[in-house]
């Protein structure tokens, strides 16, 4: 509260010269509570603004939360319905990471050919980054998808192949060794190439682990099955 009594009795008690400053000094007061009212009603119109915003906000975040829930949905369906090579993927893909990107044969021993429980707990200390790249296949399946889609519907088709070999440094060998032709050590005892031809007179050494066709044969061809199902 502003007392203007307390500057009014002290002018009365000074010589007249001195009135003209009380007047000012009451002038400029007057002035400065008409500011503050006028501060005041921006502040009231601010707050109204911030009042609507905040409205605007809040529907926005339902729309989000809507499409969030519906994304979260695609995603948790995705990863169910892909499980089968997803999970050893983005494991490998993790751990690799970790690793700065060496190939699996240089990790330490207990990640070259781990465990249950190791794998256990290196899906639990890499969580996060499994989930990246989880996420990052989820959306690349989508945008490759919706391509596909628009180039059959305009009458374009896609076609590919399907590689006869695996990459020595890929999720399919570190994960599932028994499918390759590997020592003790995880490391292949013969490699994919071809004999010398029209194209190299001293042939051609590629590097691709060879299949282990007897485990194969004992598992009724389930990870080919598998592979050419997907495609």
């Amino acid at each position: 509260m502003l007392d203007l009594n307390t500057y009014q009795s002290k002018a009365m008690s000074t010589c007249l010269p001195t009135c003209e400053n009380i007047i000012y000094m009451l002038a400029g007061l007057t002035a400065e509570i008409g500011e503050v009212n006028d501060s005041l009603a921006e502040m009231e119109d601010d707050i109204c603004k911030l009042e609507d915003e905040c409205d605007r906000l809040k529907d926005r975040n339902s729309e989000l939360t809507e499409e969030n829930e519906k994304l979260k949905n695609e995603f948790a369906s995705f990863k169910q319905n892909h499980e089968f090579w997803l999970k050893d993927y983005t494991l490998y893909m993790a751990c690799k990471d970790m690793h700065d990107g060496r190939e699996w044969l240089l990790w330490e021993k207990e990640y070259r050919n781990p465990t249950k429980s190791v794998i256990r707990k290196l899906s639990k200390l890499l969580e996060n980054k499994i989930t990246y790249y989880e996420f990052v296949q989820f959306i690349f399946m989508t945008e490759w998808t919706a391509l596909k889609a628009y180039a059959n519907k305009n009458d374009v088709k896609i076609i590919g192949d399907i590689p006869i070999y695996v990459a020595l440094d890929s999720a399919d060998a570190w994960a599932n060794p028994q499918l390759f032709q590997f020592d003790e050590e995880c490391k292949p005892i013969a490699v994919a190439g071809c004999p010398p031809d029209a194209f190299s007179a001293t042939g051609q050494l590629w590097g691709n682990p060879l299949y282990n066709w007897e485990y194969m044969k004992e598992t009724n061809y389930e990870w080919w099955v598998e592979r050419i199902r997907y495609c």
